[in-house]
C-alpha cells in the first residue's frame, strides 16, 4: 500500500471462522455505512484487510480505507 493516512478499523470475533464467516461482514457494515457517514468522511474505492497472523488461531483483522 501507498504511504499515507488511514483510517483503521480493528475488530475480534471468537474464532477464525466466525471473523471471516460474520465477523467481516458485520464489521464493513458498521465501518461503511454508521461510522463513515456519521464522520461526514469519504474514502477511496479500495479496502485492505490486514491479518495479524496467517495462523488458523487468528480472531482479529483491520480493515484499512484511505480518506479522500
Amino acid at each position: 500500500m501507498r504511504e499515507g493516512e488511514y483510517i483503521v478499523c480493528h475488530f475480534e470475533a471468537e474464532d477464525f471462522e466466525h471473523l471471516v464467516m460474520d465477523a467481516v461482514y458485520k464489521a464493513h457494515r458498521y465501518l461503511f455505512e454508521t461510522w463513515l457517514p456519521n464522520h461526514s468522511m469519504n474514502v477511496s474505492p479500495f479496502a485492505a484487510e490486514r491479518y495479524p497472523s496467517h495462523s488458523p488461531d487468528t480472531t482479529s483483522m483491520e480493515i484499512w480505507v484511505k480518506p479522500v
